[in-house]
């Protein structure tokens, strides 16, 4: 669905101290994606349903250790352009992701950052 919450996203200075945390609080199960530089991508699917994500080590040393939210749209590229329009900062993207889709980071006007995707797959 667009404009619906997709994914989230955790980046953190120890992914598998994390991993520990949500496996023993929620029952998370892991399938780990190999990234560039050596860097594992872990994506979860909870059981009941809902948005997936993954957590990964933090792609640079001064982003924080936080939880990200993303939106689906339609088309990428125009909402990043909405974005603009509508006085909201655009930190990252887009940004394609081989072989799932493209992503950006945004910010809302407040400051609130929230993260936007757009699968390129296609359903069977």
């Amino acid at each position: 669905m667009v404009n619906e919450f997709c994914w989230v996203e955790m980046t953190t200075d120890d992914p598998n101290a994390a991993k520990g945390f949500y496996r023993d609080l929620f029952g998370w199960k892991y399938e780990e994606m190999p990234m560039e530089g050596g860097n594992v991508y872990s994506m979860f699917q909870p059981e009941t349903g809902g948005p997936g994500g993954g957590i990964m080590a933090k792609p640079c040393e001064d982003a924080p250790t936080a939880w990200m939210p993303y939106v689906g749209v339609d088309d990428l590229v125009a909402s990043v352009e909405r974005v603009k329009e509508l006085g909201g900062v655009v930190h990252m993207g887009p940004m394609p992701v081989a072989g799932h889709g493209e992503f950006a980071v945004i910010a809302d006007p407040t400051g609130g950052v929230l993260g936007l995707w757009h699968s390129t797959k296609t359903s069977s």
